[in-house]
């Protein structure tokens, strides 16, 4: 495709891009600019082009000169407007090598603007996981609120001064106690939406040992453990697990994984050995591997893929939120929750995280 027709092409589709866009002849020259890089860089092409040898030069120093070769995109700050301050930009090289065509094709953002989109992204996202939880802590409650309207009404009943019968006295003791198990019921609800989804005020990300996490939180379920004779098996190393995150949400996240468990072998009592579930950990490279895995009876191949959508839920008293909350906690910590498959896992269920050992934080003035 000759040059001209393909600087045509890029001409006409540059008005559909919200980047500036720059285009280099095989010999280093620009020959098309489109209207937002004329913005960016407050420079029209017959500018751009006396300036260039300087401004690629410029890009030379900050970045290798094989950029020019291999393409890549990096973080340049260049003179930009009439005032010639620096300005920090994006770039994009892309080299163009393709019949007759060759040179380079630059993609140039704002930095300022590529963070203030992925902002905009962020919390966009966050509004929408806050509008989902709050929609699931809803569902959740309207039972228990069903429940209390519709008894206060029926105890109503047998408190006015009209009403007869030997049984009021039986009958509002019953009413006060369904009222009574609802309001448990709905203040454990509620307790659990805060503690799965909401960190306690002032708790920050910092280091803390997992494994003295996992030992603690077995100790907590033993009881329950023994209760329905289940064996509890901690596969750990002999030194701590250091992670870097909130050790509250990681918590909460592990033990609904580890209270599932116990729920899937509750009622098999009888059964020759009674149930296992085994609790894993080890470092692998730098990530930390980590495993829950019972023998109950397994997770159907037909459902596996919806076990981490909210409201989904094979329990008759359960809300479906569980699992989808601690995935997203793990993930909040740049970690992995998956399910494994059957054939990895064998009989039963095995839930798998993944959590990085140490936290990377993007610098302030970067761009991505």
């Amino acid at each position: 495709m000759p040059e001209a027709r393909l600087g045509g092409w890029v001409q006409c589709l540059s008005t559909a891009f919200d980047s500036g866009l720059i285009l280099l002849d095989d010999q280093g020259e620009v020959s098309l600019i489109n209207e937002v890089a004329v913005k960016l860089l407050g420079k029209d092409l017959a500018a751009l082009s006396e300036a260039w040898p300087e401004l690629q030069e410029t890009i030379s120093q900050q970045h290798s000169a094989d950029l020019w070769d291999e393409g890549g995109e990096v973080e340049v700050t260049l003179p930009s407007g009439a005032d010639g301050e620096d300005h920090h930009f994006l770039l994009d090289v892309v080299p163009v090598d393709f019949e007759d065509c060759r040179g380079h094709l630059l993609q140039v953002q704002d930095c300022a603007a590529v963070q203030a989109a992925e902002l905009d992204r962020l919390l966009a996202s966050q509004m929408h996981s806050i509008s989902r939880l709050y929609r699931s802590m809803a569902h959740d409650l309207r039972s228990p609120l069903n429940a209390m309207v519709v008894n206060l009404e029926l105890l109503g009943d047998t408190v006015r001064p009209d009403a007869t019968g030997e049984d009021l006295v039986p009958r509002r003791r019953r009413y006060v106690g369904v009222l009574k198990e609802e309001m448990e019921r709905l203040n454990q609800r509620v307790q659990a939406f805060l503690s799965q989804t909401a960190p306690a005020d002032g708790i920050r990300h910092r280091e803390f040992d997992l494994a003295a996490m996992i030992r603690d939180m077995a100790l907590f379920v033993e009881p329950q453990a023994d209760k329905q004779k289940t064996e509890l098996e901690l596969k750990l190393p002999e030194g701590p697990l250091k992670v870097h995150g909130n050790p509250d949400t990681l918590r909460q996240a592990i033990l609904c994984l580890l209270v599932n468990a116990l729920e899937a072998l509750d009622g098999q009592e009888e059964r020759e050995g009674g149930g296992r579930i085994e609790i894993g950990a080890h470092l692998l490279g730098e990530e930390l591997a980590l495993w829950i895995a019972d023998d109950g009876p397994g997770i159907p191949t037909a459902i596996a893929d919806n076990v981490f959508q909210l409201h989904f839920t094979t329990k008759d008293k359960g809300s479906g939120i569980g699992l989808h909350v601690a995935r997203d906690v793990i993930e909040d910590h740049g970690g992995a929750l998956s399910l494994a498959r059957p054939d990895e896992a064998g009989p039963g269920t095995v839930f798998k995280i993944r959590l990085p050992v140490h936290s990377d934080e993007p610098s302030k003035e970067s761009c991505s």
